[in-house]
């Protein structure tokens, strides 16, 4: 249970810094490449891991801010067998290509499944507040 525990930490990390550094190398490690995988965020829902990727992480994240820094909070880890559920509060903030500064706070729910005995993310919906 505790490897689980640090595992699922270790890719809530990994998460941070997919969005941080948008490194596709790096969303393709900790994303399920599974059909039903899927984001929900104020900026629309992205429903196939492919989506999630080109669209949203190296879409919009990568194509529309200069600086980003995603920061995490009051991380909160819930196993239950092969699945897993985090909260956490977020902050971000950033740059835009046009240099306006960006400062949004919400909180975040993330699904995870263990394959192959490695965890990925399947699910993450957020919001602002």
């Amino acid at each position: 249970m505790k490897d689980d525990q640090s595992a699922v930490e270790e890719l809530v990390r990994r998460y941070v810094e997919s969005v941080n550094s948008c490194d596709p190398e790096i969303v393709n490690e900790i994303w399920s490449h599974d059909e039903h995988v899927s984001f929900v965020a104020p900026a629309g829902q992205f429903k196939t891991y492919k989506a999630i990727r080109d669209d949203f992480i190296l879409g919009i994240f990568a194509k529309k801010f200069a600086k980003r820094e995603l920061k995490k909070e009051d991380l909160k880890i819930h196993l239950c067998g092969n699945m897993a559920w985090i909260e956490f509060k977020w902050c971000f903030d950033a740059v835009t290509l046009g240099g306006e500064e960006l400062h949004n706070r919400g909180l975040e729910t993330q699904i995870a499944q263990k394959e192959d005995g490695v965890w990925k993310l399947v699910h993450i919906h957020y919001s602002r507040i």
